[in-house]
């Protein structure tokens, strides 16, 4: 499963380009973004099966997956929440620079809130994941945060993804390697394990040792 997928769904392009072949459900929270998503994929030709669910992470009713993914996710949790929590229209937020920036101003006022919704997001991974599963989280730096000077965004993001990580060890999840190399780098873009959560889930035995 792949959440919060967006209109040109970068975890899917990676699944399409290493001839993956299976089943994978796109979860986004808006449906007209799913039906470009899916759109797009029908244009390079993926050879996976896919199921478009528009629903929230919290509401989602469905059996357990093998392997929980998500790209850049965790920036759209915690706006998500914070504009639930204040009645704040979402789509606006994402069209107004200078909205976004002073919502991300009062996040890091009460940033126990956005610690707190991190625990909250362990438990709905976990009870979304099945024994032995896998989560694989990528957060590198956001490319929009550093050219618009959100230097302080980028950085309270690497504390809540390692927050996260502590919170899924306390459920005896275990860090795994899935890089070959230390640090992937593409231009601006680097990718490396310090901003990808890379997690498995114990089987039973080992929850109830």
């Amino acid at each position: 499963m792949d959440i919060g997928c967006g209109v040109y769904p970068k975890v899917e392009l990676g699944l399409h380009y290493t001839g993956f072949t299976g089943e994978l459900s796109m979860v986004d929270i808006a449906p007209s973004i799913l039906v470009k998503a899916v759109s797009f994929l029908d244009y390079i030709n993926a050879k996976f099966k896919v199921t478009a669910i528009a629903n929230t992470l919290w509401e989602l009713n469905c059996k357990p997956f093998n392997i929980i993914t998500a790209n850049h996710f965790l920036d759209d949790l915690v706006i998500e929440n914070h504009c639930t929590t204040f009645g704040i229209e979402l789509r606006n937020v994402y069209h107004n620079e200078k909205l976004l920036a002073s919502l991300w101003d009062n996040i890091l006022l009460q940033p126990d809130a956005a610690y707190s919704l991190m625990d909250r997001f362990a438990e709905r991974l976990d009870s979304l994941l099945n024994n032995d599963g896998i989560i694989v989280l990528a957060d590198y730096p956001s490319y929009y945060y550093q050219t618009k000077g959100l230097l302080k965004v980028i950085v309270f993001l690497e504390k809540l993804q390692k927050y996260l990580q502590g919170s899924l060890s306390k459920k005896r999840y275990k860090n795994i390697t899935l890089f070959r190399e230390k640090k992937l780098k593409y231009g601006w873009l680097e990718i490396s394990p310090d901003n990808c959560l890379c997690m498995k889930k114990p089987c039973i035995k080992d929850r109830q040792a």
